[in-house]
């Protein structure tokens, strides 16, 4: 409940007096009750009482909260006087609203004296940096000056004090900094005084009294030490003085000068020595430079006027013929350390020219060595490639760089094309003598053509002209061009009998690149009609054009084979070549009697005497399953593709992808372009996994370094241990041996051009196995009786030579056939003959 006139005070209410009940007399003899008066008036005269105190309660409380900084009305009006510039604050004391509020007062006035102290710094600092004379001129006059104006617009007293008590660090600041820029002024004039004295001391000695900069120099140190006695200089103005008359001379390239005032040793006004410039810590390094500046100079200056003599130096210098000698006869003229840098640089081109000679004869010999590993890789790539199958051999070959710095990289394919443009120049020359010596220009490119196919087809090498000239026939020999007959037709006719001269000499290397459907389809169309029919080139071109510009509707449906013949032919090829009915051969040979029939329109009969002639010679069975050959395929594709599916098959087994109780169950089919091979099962289909080309590469990899440290161990076993390497060795050999009797057996059964490839691959590469090892072992025993010769032990042996090692390996291979070539042996074992007889 609030109190008196809104104070805590309270008042007690106005008490009110109880009207007693009386009794009435019942007889004049008892005596009347008696009431007192008056109370109502000092009820009212106590409650008057109590609200006199709480006025004068309020009064106190009133007056305390007007004095109180932190009450709500005085933050709140200072909080506007704080937005107030200096004419609005001086307006508002002026207007007496702030009269008797003592708080917001004293706030006006404070804040009114900080307005007019900003002013004061802003007029005093813009007055000072331009109209003020600061040589002559009085600050401390001035800025007091400025003050009292400034002072005199205040309304008050209070104001005006605090203005004063403000400015006063501000206006001492700028006093002292203005006696200190009188003082450096003053000091500036007597160094610049003291600078021309030294200049003019130097002068008169050099030039009128003919002494030496160090005298001149001498001079300049006494005359500086007396300036700390007569012009009390202090030891810091005395070296900026000397330092300043030493870059003056530097600046005009007198270096001699300039060096003796910055590194001679001084003596002081007392006669103690005194360090030289040079070796304070202060002016050591700028002496340098100084130095070095001034060296510039003058040599610049030496360059500008002398032009003759900078020729002939600099002629000597760049032919390494400029020497000290040489350089004395320009002491004086220029500095001695551009001489003595001529000197040096002349003498350091002498070195490089020596040695550039030198240079220029290691690197034409390191560029005859690098061409020298270049032809012998090159070299070596055309032996490897003169055997069959030798392009699986080519590795990546580092050789020294013609700079000499390094090495490069001739990659396989650089080796394979260097090799082919070799072998094509000389075709290109068998061909040009075979006209020369009057063969017909037609059979010289057969001829040349044939030797051409065996090469490329035996490397499986893409011949791109081949390549070029086969793929897209089609769409080239179409019926409207044909029938035109002319220079074009007979193009086609020399590009399809090309086609047939390759089919006829190796038709699986020709799929091998000719991966155009309709093109091989038009093009065997036309080989059937040429070499069965009998018909004229130009008349079967023109049969076989017409056929291929059909529309796939009209091929099927004119096609000279039913479906149940065309079943009836697939269940009897898989049949006859012992394939696994649950793979995706069926789907193959389907496609392959439909593209016989349908695009190069052969009847049933026909299809029956070409199609098995063309799977012996584009396929190759593995694990009961026809793999087309493809360009990606290397010779020993086969037995390698069966190694890695029998490697993956534990692994398949435990994921459940593969029939546990078929060892052949997994096989392959060509994925993505024939670049790749997928993994499946005939049991369970597709398994999600491929074989890639670099696969297959690792697996060889890994079996020739098997078979490499198998041989190593041997050769290098002690005499003692050779008998367990051995056996080693011939379990490798036999295990091998046992491939290529496979091999040779599957050739035997179904002599597809490609079983006997492989058959023949395989048996190649363990005769040159055998051949190496053997080459090696001999190798070594030299070696090993060389070195024994040498510490005079061959002759307590009878120079007798252990020839165990090389009669064992001769003992595997009594002969040996690799290529064309025959490496007679000299071994009687028989049980070991690799040919299994």
């Amino acid at each position: 409940m609030a109190g008196l006139f809104g104070t805590n005070v309270q008042i007690r209410p106005i008490q009110k007096t109880a009207i007693q009940p009386t009794g009435i007399p019942g007889s004049t003899f008892v005596r009347p009750q008696q009431r007192e008066v008056g109370g109502n008036a000092r009820a009212l005269a106590e409650a008057l009482g109590s609200m006199n105190s709480a006025l004068q309660n309020y009064a106190v409380v009133t007056k305390s909260t007007e004095e109180d900084p932190n009450a709500r009305a005085n933050r709140e009006q200072i909080a506007r006087l704080q937005q107030m510039n200096r004419e609005q604050l001086a307006a508002e004391i002026a207007s007496g609203s702030l009269d008797g509020k003592r708080v917001q007062q004293d706030a006006a006035e404070v804040l009114l004296a900080e307005r007019a102290n900003d002013d004061l710094r802003k007029r005093w600092s813009e007055y000072y940096n331009t109209e003020f004379d600061r040589s002559n001129g009085n600050a401390a006059e001035e800025f007091e000056r400025m003050r009292s104006e400034i002072a005199a617009g205040l309304p008050s007293e209070v104001s005006r004090g605090h203005l004063y008590r403000l400015s006063n660090d501000f206006g001492r600041a700028w006093l002292e900094k203005d006696a200190e820029e009188k003082t450096a002024i003053v000091k500036g004039e007597i160094g610049t005084t003291v600078v021309g004295s030294f200049r003019a001391t130097i002068d008169d000695a050099i030039g009128l009294h003919g002494k030496s900069p160090k005298d001149a120099a001498r001079m300049v140190f006494e005359k500086s030490a007396a300036n700390r006695i007569f012009l009390g200089m202090s030891g810091q103005e005395q070296n900026e003085t000397i330092y300043a008359i030493a870059e003056e001379y530097a600046l005009k390239g007198q270096v001699d000068v300039a060096r003796e005032l910055l590194s001679a040793d001084r003596v002081g006004a007392d006669g103690r020595k005194v360090p030289s410039l040079m070796s304070t810590r202060e002016y050591g390094t700028k002496s340098l430079r100084l130095i070095k500046q001034a060296e510039s100079v003058a040599e610049q200056e030496f360059l500008d006027k002398d032009l003759n003599s900078r020729l002939g130096i600099e002629e000597k210098v760049r032919n390494g013929e400029f020497t000290k000698r040489d350089a004395e006869e320009f002491k004086g003229k220029v500095p001695d350390s551009y001489l003595t840098r001529q000197v040096l640089q002349s003498e350091e081109n002498r070195a490089r020219i020596f040695a550039k000679e030198q240079g220029e004869e290691v690197k034409s010999q390191q560029r005859v060595y690098a061409k020298s590993e270049e032809n012998r890789v090159y070299s070596e790539a055309a032996g490897v490639l003169s055997r069959m199958g030798g392009i699986n051999r080519l590795r990546d070959q580092e050789i020294p760089s013609p700079t000499g710095e390094g090495t490069r990289t001739i990659t396989v394919k650089q080796q394979v094309d260097a090799v082919v443009q070799r072998m094509e120049d000389g075709w290109a020359n068998e061909r040009d003598r075979l006209v020369s010596q009057g063969m017909d220009p037609d059979q010289a490119q057969a001829t040349v053509d044939a030797k051409r196919l065996d090469w490329y087809a035996g490397q499986k090498i893409e011949n791109e002209e081949w390549d070029n000239l086969l793929n897209g026939f089609a769409g080239r020999a179409a019926s409207d061009t044909v029938l035109q007959g002319g220079e074009t037709a007979k193009y086609l006719v020399k590009n399809a009998e090309l086609y047939r001269r390759l089919k006829a000499g190796n038709p699986a290397y020709l799929r091998t690149f000719l991966t155009d459907d309709s093109s091989r389809a038009m093009l065997d169309h036309y080989d059937r009609l040429v070499t069965r029919n009998r018909m004229p080139p130009e008349e079967a071109l023109r049969v076989a054009a017409g056929w291929s510009s059909r529309s796939p509707w009209n091929k099927a449906s004119n096609r000279q084979i039913s479906a149940k013949d065309e079943q009836d032919l697939v269940d009897d090829l898989i049949d006859d070549l012992n394939l696994d009915d649950r793979s995706s051969d069926r789907q193959y040979l389907t496609g392959e009697i439909r593209q016989m029939a349908e695009n190069e329109n052969m009847t049933l009969k026909e299809i029956k005497r070409e199609l098995p002639k063309r799977l012996a010679d584009s396929t190759v069975v593995i694990n009961g399953v026809l793999v087309p050959d493809h360009r990606d395929l290397p010779p020993d594709f086969p037995p390698l593709m069966e190694q890695y599916l029998s490697d993956i098959r534990p692994m398949m087994l435990q994921r459940g992808r593969t029939d546990e109780d078929n060892d052949q169950d997994l096989y392959v089919r060509p994925a993505s372009g024939q670049s790749r091979w997928e993994i499946a099962s005939k049991k369970y289909g597709g398994t999600g996994f491929f074989v890639l080309p670099k696969d297959l590469a690792v697996l060889r990899d890994k079996k020739e370094r098997s078979d490499r440290e198998i041989a190593d161990k041997l050769i290098k076993a002690k005499a003692e241990e050779q008998a367990k390497y051995m056996e080693e060795y011939k379990a490798s050999i036999e295990s091998e041996r046992q491939t290529v009797l496979k091999w040779e057996r599957r050739a035997e059964s179904n002599p597809s051009r490609l079983n006997r490839y492989v058959a023949e691959k395989l048996r190649d590469n363990l005769n040159e196995r055998i051949a190496n090892d053997q080459t090696v072992s001999e190798q070594a025993e030299a070696r090993k009786a060389e070195a024994l010769k040498k510490m005079g032990e061959a002759k307590a042996r009878g120079d007798r030579i252990d020839r165990t090692l090389s009669n064992f390996f001769r003992s595997l291979v009594p002969t040996v056939k690799i290529g064309g070539q025959t490496v007679l042996g000299g071994g009687t074992n028989p049980t070991m003959r690799i040919d299994g007889r």
